[in-house]
């Protein structure tokens, strides 16, 4: 008797001592691995000595500065002529040591000694441990179609390491358009979940205009971003500083009236002859950047590719681009409205707080920049910079049930969304994935069961991003950090350093320097009559 009961408390001090551990065990599983996909990515190429270098980013400063000053005066030349075949002849050999060193070949080969800057290993496998995230870097020259068999191997690598059977694949910006060829080709066997942030999905509307040779200036969104963009910072490669460093040559001064008519004038008669070719240096042929591109994609096609000649020369990058364009972005919504009927949610992530940059009918509407919350997330219903949604148009929502998709600043109706549910706005975030206001809430939806926007208190629908961009906090109808839109100084037009500025400015000095020639002109001939 006295053994059986010593047996018997024995089995129960173990039995004390291993459930706590075993809780643990039960409880304290690591989280399922998230797979984020990232945006584009710098091009590095190989000097003879053996360096690195990125060419769009280090060394259009340092060209342009040397080349410059000595085409300013064939641009004046060919502004009074109207012919601008010598110009862009001179301005394509300047610009060509940017982009021709990492541009695809006609053949979608790859220039020799140029590739990214990451790479990964089984061996070099390694997380952010604040959310087990592990970042797959692509090169924005190659076929996301041939990418999505990299991040397939990726996604096994990330598996094998965590023990996992399936993956969260999150992906940002021009990276979504990877991971929705990743899903076309490969499907969701291995994918738990899929986040979108700041997706680019159906395109961006300033590299979809921009590609396809349609660009329109907004006149209220272009008066707007100047006065806005010194509070926030803007975007910098090398046409600016081409374009500044002519601006600066030329030395002359416009009025804001003058600039939209003779910009579009210009942008007309230099398509052919400059941007177009300069388009085919980079940026129309990297095919990361051309699944950017939708709605225009036809127009892509012949703007970029104008004779049968360039379109059998690009005959291999064309067929990749039509590719993706015909088995990805065509049924994108129907494959992600089955994925997430089929129990792998899909979510969205919307940052906002301003406009677009002003290429375009539409891009004065609620956006991060550079996508519009419309597009971001598949079809919110937004209002105008910095106005709201009408209050008839409120009220209406409201009496149908639809009044808490309503945004407390009144700028957005989620209801009209593809998955209102599952779709989350940050405000006062730009275009970004990388700070951990935007991390922490896409760990949330991860690693929560059964997550909605109705789900946490902490994290609903309308989100604000505070101004160290380190945490969100439930929006309000006014956030410490928002833009005092009324308080912004009128715009500046001769400022460096930001892409739409330095472009508008140039034009604008140039149509001031036919001006003060025209009323030259007109003076020479009033003193000789």
């Amino acid at each position: 008797m006295r053994k059986s009961m010593k047996k018997g408390l024995a089995l129960f001090l173990t039995a004390a001592l291993l459930l706590p551990s075993l809780a643990v065990f039960a409880f304290a599983q690591p989280k399922t691995p998230i797979v984020y996909v990232h945006g584009e990515n710098a091009i590095y190429a190989t000097k003879e000595d053996g360096t690195r270098y990125a060419p769009r980013e280090e060394f259009a400063d340092e060209l342009i500065a040397e080349v410059v000053p000595a085409l300013a005066p064939d641009f004046a030349k060919a502004m009074l002529s109207g012919d601008y075949t010598e110009w862009s002849a001179k301005a394509l050999e300047a610009i060509a040591p940017i982009y021709e060193p990492i541009g695809p070949n006609p053949d979608g080969t790859l220039p020799e000694g140029t590739d990214i800057l990451w790479h990964w290993s089984p061996e070099t496998l390694s997380a952010d441990q604040r959310f087990n995230s592990y970042v797959f870097w692509w090169d924005p020259r190659r076929a996301p179609l041939d990418v999505a068999d990299d991040l397939n191997e990726y996604i096994q690598a990330v598996k094998a390491k965590n023990n996992a059977e399936k993956v969260v694949l999150a992906s940002c910006c021009a990276g979504t358009g990877e991971a929705a060829a990743y899903l076309t080709k490969y499907g969701t066997q291995d994918v738990e979940k899929v986040i979108f942030a700041c997706n680019s999905l159906h395109g961006f509307t300033f590299a979809d205009l921009s590609l396809s040779g349609n660009v329109t200036i907004c006149g209220s969104a272009l008066y707007r971003y100047l006065q806005e963009y010194d509070l926030l910072g803007g975007l910098d490669d090398g046409v600016t500083a081409f374009l500044m460093a002519t601006l600066k040559a030329l030395n002359v001064d416009a009025t804001a009236d003058e600039i939209l008519d003779l910009f579009m004038n210009v942008y007309d008669k230099i398509g052919d002859c400059f941007i177009a070719p300069f388009i085919r240096m980079y940026l129309g042929t990297a095919l990361g950047n051309v699944a950017t591109v939708d709605e225009h994609f036809d127009d892509y096609l012949d703007y970029v590719f104008p004779t049968e000649e360039l379109k059998t020369e690009y005959a291999p990058i064309i067929a990749k681009a039509v590719e993706f364009h015909e088995t990805v972005q065509k049924p994108l919504d129907g494959m992600l409205r089955e994925i997430n009927a089929n129990g792998v949610p899909v979510y969205f992530v919307a940052n906002y707080g301003e406009q677009t940059y002003p290429v375009g009918d539409m891009s004065d509407y609620v956006g991060d920049q550079l996508q519009s919350v419309y597009m971001q997330s598949f079809g919110a219903t937004t209002a105008r910079v910095p106005e709201t949604l009408t209050d008839s148009y409120i009220a209406a929502q409201t009496e149908k049930g639809m009044g808490k998709y309503i945004s407390p600043d009144k700028q957005i109706d989620a209801s009209t969304c593809m998955f209102p549910e599952q779709t989350w706005f940050i405000k006062n975030l730009r275009h970004s994935y990388e700070n951990t206001a935007i991390e922490s809430l896409i760990d949330v939806i991860a690693h929560t069961d059964d997550v909605t926007v109705d789900t946490l208190e902490a994290y609903p629908q309308f989100l604000n991003a505070n101004e160290s961009l380190t945490a969100v906090t439930p929006a309000q109808a006014v956030n410490a950090n928002d833009i005092d839109w009324a308080a912004l100084e009128p715009p500046q037009m001769n400022d460096d350093g930001n892409f739409i500025v330095s472009i508008i400015a140039f034009f604008a000095k140039i149509a001031a320097f036919i001006n003060r020639i025209i009323r030259a002109i007109k003076n020479l001939f009033g003193a000789i009559q």
